[in-house]
């Protein structure tokens, strides 16, 4: 799972007359020989173009030596009151390059390094040195002009110690009696943001009574900027219990101080380092020669579920493999990762002063596979991975084999597909007009797409012979489910005619019929002429494939249909709300003519003819000539004759039945007549009244 020496560089080693220092800003190693009047080396690792040499005077013991982060200006620290900048652009005859010596500003201060950080908002500036003394941290700016230095400003802190993390310029100072008192400052566009101290738990005791600088680390995990503090046994100082892991907000992360969120549990005896790779936690195990892998959003390796603080398992245990490269150059006993050469550098840097090698420590994904016996667990750890020697292929061919075999729950399965097809990714928040920004390197999740998803897996699941057609169809239904809560279009998609054939594969015939009933499964043409040819095996398919056109509008099809089953009355029935085209009308008086029944050929042509009116039949269409010329002689003139009387008759209706509806009309209007004359009679008295009433007032 782990490789040592896919890359690497070699430098001179430590003796009497060079020095080794590791300049983080830029992942460079630095050689200084004979105090620099030898000359000075600085070798990256990823470009083997990336040499920067050149010479200066031996004024005495170099102490530190870093770069700006443009690789301009050199930073020599020699003494602790002062440190040294080599413009490494000024031109030298001798070929020894001048320095300009700046004094540190606070009184009696010693310097514990310098680091540098850059800003965008002073183009004409060389990137700022920061000089960190034991009274706090002293903010500089170099004008690279007139080759003059400038306090910027400062911040009074005890400092015990400090730890950098450049690609956010973030600094820690560890401060308080026990160094367990961490303060983070940010520094960016010439301003200093303070956040308030925390407080670490390290296991202090009488055995350890002060917390060092290796048993912290800064690092970026899935997004989130974290401090991993070791902790001790109080007990036993050489038995580290866990590892607490602090993070910054991720919604406020400038006016939050960072919290303890969960613990990796260890209790291991012995020497350990600790590098963050692929946003995995590995802690080398020096007297084991073995390395724990944690992965903090593995939910299968909390030891507490459901606590307010979750507590890690290692995810697996593995070992180092060296490449063979390395192995050509050097003696394996002598690179082993789990010896006393190597020194370890945040993120996977590794620097053996002896034996003269810069290498890196990669993670092979793939090398983990073989690691897990619980294959669920497997497949959440390969969900969250982004090495480059895995793909989606290789994912997707495990996936379909653990399916294959029943080695995955369905529960789990149901989280993989939701990761995949919309994976949660970590953004901290950002405010483009903010002065300062916490910026964490950033995690893409692996993402699927769905149709990859049914190429890959379900298509050749769908064909193993082997393979229980039950569990299958769960499996289908679960992830077409995801893919609608995740509201991926299916439109034009094949996705529910596999739900479809997968169901009724497993012989689930009631389960589809409910899917479609309330709708879980989208109308669609297509899957209605699916249901249609599946109507033999279950019957109520058809109907419900007939609903499904009717609900779409599509009556050209149901008519189809219809035609195809030799309806051809019910096809015409179907017609009758719809403008018919020539194809259509075609179809209907060709499966009309194929029943051999007079009565069915001259009923549907008159229809067309005489109440659909079709411009098809006026005789100009060669198409139609066949079945103009043979319903005329279908019937003999008698015969259409004697039908139509027979059809007149059988409207009129019986001499009883006539008898007594004439009775109950006269009735009615006797009744209304009656009525009409007793509303008069009324009405006149009434009138008489009022007259007569006229008649007394006068």
């Amino acid at each position: 799972m782990l490789k040592l020496g896919k890359q690497f560089v070699t430098f001179e080693p430590s003796s009497s007359v060079s020095d080794i220092f590791f300049d983080n800003v830029n992942q460079r190693v630095c050689v200084a020989r004979g105090n620099g009047e030898m000359g000075i080396t600085a070798k990256g690792l990823v470009d083997k173009n990336d040499i920067i040499s050149f010479r200066i005077r031996d004024q005495g013991k170099i102490k530190c030596l870093t770069f700006s982060t443009d690789s301009q200006i050199a930073s020599i620290q020699r003494d602790d009151r002062s440190a040294d900048f080599v413009f490494l652009e000024a031109p030298s005859t001798s070929g020894v390059l001048p320095e300009i010596r700046h004094v540190c500003k606070t009184p009696n201060a010693v310097i514990k390094g310098v680091q540098w950080v850059s800003d965008r908002h002073f183009p004409n500036f060389h990137p700022f040195p920061v000089f960190v003394t034991d009274q706090g941290p002293e903010l500089h700016v170099i004008n690279s002009k007139r080759k003059s230095i400038k306090l910027l400003r400062n911040i009074p802190i005890p400092v015990n110690w400090f730890l950098s993390y450049p690609p956010s310029q973030l600094l820690l100072f560890a401060n308080g009696n026990s160094n367990s008192s961490l303060t983070p400052f940010l520094f960016q566009n010439g301003m200093i943001h303070r956040w308030p101290k925390f407080e670490v738990d390290f296991g202090g005791s009488a055995y350890k009574p002060k917390l060092l600088d290796h048993d912290v680390s800064i690092a970026t995990i899935y997004g989130q900027i974290s401090v991993l503090v070791l902790k001790s046994n109080p007990r036993d100082a050489a038995v580290f219990e866990s590892i607490g892991v602090y993070q910054f907000s991720r919604s406020d992360p400038l006016n939050e101080t960072p919290v303890l969120k969960r613990t990796l549990k260890l209790n291991l005896n012995g020497i350990v380092a600790v590098h963050v790779i692929d946003n995995l936690v590995f802690l080398h195990h020096r007297a084991s020669a073995q390395t724990h892998v944690f992965d903090i959003k593995s939910k299968f390796t909390v030891t507490n579920p459901g606590g307010c603080l979750p507590c890690h398992r290692p995810i697996c245990a593995t070992s180092v493999e060296i490449a063979e490269k390395l192995t050509n150059v050097f003696n394996v006993a002598e690179i082993s990762l789990y010896n006393n050469s190597w020194v370890s550098v945040s993120p996977n840097l590794l620097v053996a002063l002896t034996l003269g090698v810069y290498t890196s420590l990669n993670c092979l994904v793939v090398g983990a596979i073989d690691l897990f016996d619980d294959k669920n667990c497997l497949m959440d750890f390969l969900g969250h991975r982004t090495g480059s020697d895995f793909s989606e292929v290789i994912y997707l061919n495990l996936l379909r084999d653990n399916l294959a075999k029943k080695h995955l729950k369905i529960s789990n399965v149901c989280d993989i597909f939701e990761h995949l097809l919309k994976p949660k990714i970590a953004v901290q928040s950002k405010d483009p007009n903010a002065k300062f920004q916490l910026v964490a390197e950033p995690f893409t999740p692996l993402k699927i797409d769905h149709d990859a998803i049914m190429r890959k897996v379900f298509d050749p699941l769908r064909e193993m012979p082997e393979m229980d057609k039950t569990f299958l169809s769960y499996l289908v239904l679960e992830f077409f489910l995801t893919v609608k809560r995740t509201k991926i279009s299916m439109e034009n998609h094949y996705l529910p005619e596999l739900v479809l054939n997968t169901l009724i594969d497993a012989q689930q015939f009631n389960k589809l019929q409910q899917l479609l009933q309330y709708r879980v499964i989208d109308d669609s043409k297509f899957l209605a002429f699916e249901l249609m040819s599946l109507g033999q095996r279950y019957p109520p398919l058809y109907q419900m494939a007939i609903d499904m056109f009717s609900r779409r509008g599509n009556r050209e099809q149901i008519a189809e249909v219809l035609i195809a089953q030799g309806k051809v009355i019910e096809a015409m029935r179907c017609c009758d709300n719809i403008i018919l085209d020539k194809s259509l009308c075609l179809k209907i008086l060709e499966a009309a003519w194929k029943t051999e029944n007079r009565q069915t050929k001259y009923t549907i042509f008159t229809h067309l003819q005489s109440v659909k009116k079709v411009a098809f039949l006026d005789g100009t269409h060669t198409d139609f000539e066949k079945f103009m010329t043979e319903v005329k002689s279908l019937f003999q003139a008698d015969e259409v004759e004697d039908a139509q009387q027979r059809f007149r008759l059988s409207r009129i209706p019986s001499s009883r039945a006539f008898e007594t509806s004439v009775l109950n009309e006269a009735n009615e209007s006797n009744a209304l007549e009656t009525e009409t004359a007793q509303n008069t009679e009324e009405n006149g008295s009434s009138d008489n009244s009022k007259d007569l009433n006229i008649v007394n007032s006068e």
